[in-house]
């Protein structure tokens, strides 16, 4: 997968990734919403048409504490300034961000790699091509947690938002005590969205389920069709309300 061969960019210096306000100009604030701030901008033909393209990364300030919220990339089409091409990635956010300009996919036409710093995640790396005038993601940073073609969710993405391609297996891994009655269940199911494929409960090895005994509820989702997504549960027995849960999980997936 492409995010393999870029470790090499992932683990520079983060003072690279740092106060990146100083290395942009004003002049790609021009082509931004008003909400929206300049993060890092380059030039380079990316579109594959031999002009050169203005390319920036922004985003929109994230409350007091500094640092931004919504971060994608946009390319001005340097053979026709009024066409704009933007990714469409949901949920990135960071203190700072940085882009890079090279070919991924060796295809003789730059790609766009932008890394963001994020002091909760670390460092965060997406791709994207912008080859014959239309935003395509190529990867995102969650890709390198997909295993065996399935992306595994467990307790600890709890309030995350993830990007993920249509077509990704996702398999959602939760501590569960069935015997106690406490079992996982959902908050509604996006069927548009979403395809389960397959629930099973698992314990220990040699260790048969007894009451008190943990065990592991993993359902395995197929995530379909572009567009946004909430999983959502709850654990709490078939005699209890969702308000008595001893547990929730959510996490916003954005399908590409």
């Amino acid at each position: 997968m492409l995010w393999k061969n870029l470790f090499v960019i992932v683990f520079l210096p983060i003072s690279f990734l740092l106060n990146v306000n100083s290395l942009v100009s004003a002049a790609g604030s021009d082509l931004l919403a008003a909400d929206e701030i300049l993060i890092d901008q380059a030039a380079a033909d990316v579109t594959g048409d031999g002009t050169i393209d203005q390319i920036l990364l922004y985003g929109k300030a994230q409350g007091t504490g500094g640092g931004f919220s919504n971060i994608n990339v946009l390319v001005q089409d340097g053979a026709n300034p009024e066409s704009v091409y933007k990714t469409a990635l949901s949920g990135v956010s960071g203190e700072s961000g940085r882009i890079f300009v090279c070919d991924l996919t060796g295809d003789a036409v730059n790609d766009v790699l932008f890394a963001v710093n994020d002091s909760r995640t670390g460092i965060r790396c997406f791709g994207s091509e912008f080859k014959n005038h239309q935003a395509q993601i190529l990867f995102t940073s969650e890709e390198k947690d997909v295993k065996n073609g399935e992306l595994i969710l467990t307790g600890d993405n709890n309030g995350q938002t993830l990007n993920v391609r249509s077509g990704t297996k996702i398999q959602l891994r939760l501590n569960e005590n069935p015997s106690t009655g406490y079992v996982w269940q959902w908050n509604g199911f996006d069927q548009n969205h979403l395809q389960l494929l397959d629930q099973q409960m698992l314990v220990p090895d040699n260790s048969p389920a007894m009451v008190g005994k943990p065990g592991l509820r993993v359902f395995t989702l197929l995530a379909q069709n572009p567009g946004d997504i909430t999983i959502d549960l709850a654990n709490f027995p078939m005699w209890k309300t969702q308000a008595e849960a001893a547990d929730n999980f959510k996490v916003t997936i954005h399908i590409i």
